[in-house]
């Protein structure tokens, strides 16, 4: 049973995939409330560690602060229970301080716990957030391995007979996605799995390639085929020509396969852990030319550019506080309009696109002085499609960084809008400027 500040340390200070049921006191519950712990028990279990479980009493109080000093509230309160049992249920991605909760209500809550765990738990599985590009047949490797890539993720692939996403592969997308792309190829794409040396009946297998990976010039489709621009039509183009898009046999070299064996199995603990290791850490990269910062703009809806000292003593704290910020799940911002209580729709995620990078604001300072109000240390998003910028108010710290980051993505990603018992996130809006002419970059020598 969850109260108090429990609630906060288990659920809401949580990534997991959560369902908390809210019913009546125990006297009134009594059997009722004995079959749904079983069931919830048995399907976490059959989802090895990936669902979490527990209880509210409707008439208890929990507190949804970190703080011991807020009050606590009345949970029939708190999410508007007219109802008991009702079930809320909360997805992986994104921050769960400030998001309501889906709320499924009491009829269709008892129905789903009634058709037995493993089918409550699919239930619930649907609704899970994905991050993964599936499926990745061979006329798509152009779209997911752009040339555009600014080189701040790596790549992921998973090769599976299921031709869609399991709940394992979309907490991972989840778990990493400030770190990884992910892709699901499905095992009947015989030229996919060949491109990684392996077969049908080799399957499942993972690999990851180095951060940034791109496919060699001998793989692009000619150049006749090509679209100007746009990922999906350059993917579309590259299959209507002769046949499938398939990659040189070399392509591939070098990846890193998932030593999948009795003592490691490919289970969400085993596969974070190594991907852990393996990763590397999230890094900005420095724009010291007007090359580097085309390039950037051209691989970005949101360019967020770091302005700091020239000094690598002075700029060190703030280049490892932005990595950390990289490198957060909370930017995976959920598309609540996609949920639907039928269950007849997955729970998608949305990435915004942006791109991180830094300048020296000393050697840049024509280009900074252009911004009204940037100054150094400091922050500043561009936005080069409306051609408007905003400038991050306040010290160069971590807090103020996501503060800044969270309420200038939200547009970027589908509106987020009251459907059923479920509300919106609204937050503050933040002051843009427009620039008619982004300055040049002065050519400076890059730091080493």
């Amino acid at each position: 049973m969850l109260h108090g500040s429990l609630f906060v340390e288990k659920v809401l200070s949580s990534n997991s995939l959560w369902v908390v049921v809210v019913t009546d006191d125990e006297e009134k519950c009594g059997k009722q409330c004995e079959e749904y712990a079983e069931i919830m028990s048995k399907a976490s279990a059959s989802s090895g560690g990936l669902l979490k479980v527990g209880f509210l009493r409707a008439a208890g109080s929990v507190r949804v602060s970190p703080n011991p000093e807020d009050e606590e509230m009345v949970v029939m309160t708190l999410y508007n229970i007219s109802q008991v049992p009702t079930m809320l249920l909360w997805t992986p991605g994104g921050r769960r301080d400030e998001a309501s909760p889906l709320i499924i209500p009491g009829q269709m809550a008892d129905a789903m716990m009634r058709e037995g765990a493993k089918r409550f738990f699919n239930s619930l599985a649907q609704f899970m957030p994905s991050l993964v590009t599936a499926p990745l047949r061979t006329p798509g490797f152009p779209s997911f391995f752009p040339e555009e890539d600014p080189g701040r993720f790596s790549p992921v692939v998973l090769l599976h007979n299921n031709p869609k996403p399991s709940p394992l592969l979309k907490m991972l997308s989840l778990e990493f996605s400030g770190l990884a792309n992910f892709a699901l190829v499905p095992g009947g794409d015989e030229a996919a799995l060949a491109a990684w040396g392996v077969s049908n009946s080799s399957l499942p297998q993972l690999f990851v390639g180095p951060r940034g990976f791109r496919l060699p010039a001998s793989a692009a489709p000619p150049a006749s085929e090509k679209k100007p621009s746009g990922k999906k039509g350059a993917a579309a183009k590259a299959s209507a020509g002769g046949g499938p898009y398939i990659p040189p046999p070399q392509s591939f070299k070098g990846w890193k396969a998932f030593p999948s064996s009795p003592q490691y199995p490919m289970n969400f603990a085993s596969l974070k852990k190594w991907l852990t290791s393996i990763l590397p850490a999230p890094t900005l990269p420095q724009l010291a030319t007007q090359a580097d910062l085309e390039r950037a703009l051209k691989a970005s809806g949101l360019l967020f550019l770091a302005i700091l000292p020239s000094s690598p003593e002075a700029r060190s704290p703030s280049l490892s506080m932005l990595a950390r910020v990289l490198g957060s799940s909370e930017f995976v911002i959920p598309d609540y309009e996609s949920i639907q209580l039928n269950q007849q729709s997955s729970f998608v995620a949305s990435r915004p696109y942006m791109t991180w990078a830094w300048i020296d604001g000393g050697a840049q300072n024509e280009f900074v002085s252009a911004f009204s109000g940037a100054a150094t240390p400091g922050l500043l998003a561009y936005n080069s499609r409306k051609g408007v910028y905003s400038i991050m108010k306040g010290s160069l710290t971590e807090a103020n960084v996501k503060e800044f980051v969270m309420a200038l993505v939200i547009p970027l990603t589908p509106q987020q809008v009251a459907r059923g018992q479920l509300s919106g996130v609204t937050r503050p809006e933040i002051p843009r400027e427009k620039i008619d002419k982004l300055p040049q970059l002065a050519n400076h020598p890059r730091d080493l």
